[in-house]
């Protein structure tokens, strides 16, 4: 036999943290169920009188922190040993702080401020810029109004149809043949 796996086996040492951690995975079922029925009377709470219970929120936050001291030992990242041979963790929820709010009491807030919000002013009239080009010469002059197609989906101003009539009325005397 190897002497170093004789070493081993014979140390009371791993055979004590073997046990330890038997013990320690007991309690960790034993505090899983607790956290369990801690979030059964939570939502039992929460739906009698529409808020958690504090009592229990802290009560669950330190099993919570206690479950991951066990595993933490359990797997061996740290030869410190919890509960029962160190003290029971502290919640790190002050007692005197309100628990967040359940999904009911959420949304009455959030349509209470919507009630007390002010409906948004009235936005100013969008001004419609023209222009005109005179075909002498290349001055532009723009128009502050405004105009609104006479049908929806037609959006050429006034000037620009005029402009395109007189195109039309162009091609029209050139596809007319001339007189001979």
């Amino acid at each position: 036999m190897n002497p170093e796996l004789k070493k081993n086996l014979s140390s009371g040492d791993h055979w004590f943290r073997a046990l330890y951690v038997i013990l320690f995975l007991l309690f960790a079922k034993v505090a899983g169920f607790l956290v369990a029925l801690v979030a059964v009377i939570q939502i039992i709470f929460s739906l009698v009188t529409g808020e958690f219970n504090r009592q229990l929120l802290r009560f669950g936050d330190s099993l919570a922190q206690y479950l991951s001291a066990v595993f933490v030992f359990v797997v061996g990242k740290t030869e410190e040993k919890p509960f029962p041979f160190a003290d029971w963790p502290v919640s790190d929820i002050p007692a005197e702080v309100e628990p967040k709010q359940t999904p009911e009491k959420a949304e009455q807030a959030a349509e209470a401020s919507e009630q007390v919000q002010q409906p948004p002013a009235e936005e100013p009239p969008v001004e419609v810029i023209v222009a005109k080009a005179d075909s002498d010469s290349a001055d532009v002059s723009s128009d502050s109004k405004q105009e609104e197609p006479s049908e929806p989906g037609d959006e050429l101003c006034s000037s620009e149809k005029s402009e395109v009539k007189k195109d039309d009325s162009d091609n029209a005397d050139s596809n007319e043949k001339p007189k001979v």
